[in-house]
């Protein structure tokens, strides 16, 4: 589409995230240096120029630039796998990491789960979770792919079974609260998230909450914006890249204006 004339390509802004989950029942995960360490592994910018066909975006946030509670002052983790192991180091693993530790003691593999389907935050999954691999190894992170149908792998994801594992969020409405709030805000007794691998921040959770009881965008984006340098200090999760999904119309179409949420005004649009 973009080298033919007769045709012209016009990007929707990101409304999608991919990202990297811990589970908190992991011992080794519940130590931010850990946590600090994957995400200063993992070489964002080059998987989005490998995978993403020139429309991605690498993530520092949850959010995407798009939406308006977006911190923009976010400075993301510089890509640098021997900060990575001087962390693990720190953290007691001068060896690096490739088994991890349970709640109850028990001992398995660093298993990563990747997604068995494509989605517009990850469009070839598997690659990239190679790649995110790679990465880690070269920090002394050394993890075994694993992966299962898609049912199955929502079901373990639901059920706080994977250890460490690539999901992402396409939203819906184009408010904060539906991005950030599903997956970081605790329940009225502040209850772990089972289905996000038990992570709890009160802190950033009561924000969220706060936030949503508000009605003026002015008084509501400042709080997403500090839930979002939270989220990112903590690491409690590894954003890798947004997509920006390709529109291609016809080169005598003009006036179109793509809406992040796939919401379409044609009232704008004129056919020449």
């Amino acid at each position: 589409v973009k080298v033919d004339p007769r045709f012209k390509l016009i990007l929707r802004p990101a409304n999608t995230t991919g990202y990297v989950a811990f589970n908190y029942k992991v011992k080794e995960f519940q130590d931010p240096k850990v946590r600090q360490a994957f995400a200063q592994a993992i070489n964002k910018q080059a998987i989005v120029d490998a995978f993403y066909g020139g429309t991605g975006m690498a993530a520092k946030e949850f959010q995407p630039p798009a939406l308006w509670g977006y911190n923009d002052k976010i400075e993301d983790w510089k890509y640098d796998p021997d900060a990575a192991k001087k962390l693990l180091a720190e953290a007691g693993f001068p060896e690096g990491l490739s088994e991890i530790t349970w709640e109850d003691g028990t001992k398995a593999p660093l298993d990563f789960w990747y997604m068995p389907v494509s989605r517009p935050y990850y469009p070839s999954p598997k690659d990239i979770a190679t790649a995110i691999a790679a990465d880690l190894a070269k920090a002394g992170i050394k993890v075994s792919l694993q992966t299962v149908d898609w049912a199955t792998y929502l079901d373990k994801r639901k059920n706080g079974l994977l250890p460490l594992y690539m999901l992402g969020w396409t939203g819906d409405n184009g408010d904060p609260d539906n991005f950030v709030c599903y997956f970081f805000c605790l329940d009225a007794k502040d209850t772990p998230i089972m289905r996000e691998g038990f992570v709890a921040d009160k802190e950033v959770s009561d924000l969220l909450k706060k936030a949503a009881t508000l009605t003026k965008r002015e008084e509501r984006a400042p709080l997403y914006q500090q839930a979002e340098q939270l989220i990112h200090d903590r690491v409690l999760r590894v954003f890798i890249a947004n997509n920006q999904p390709p529109l291609g119309f016809t080169a005598n179409v003009d006036g179109y204006i793509p809406n992040p949420t796939g919401t379409e005004f044609f009232n704008t649009v004129v056919v020449k």
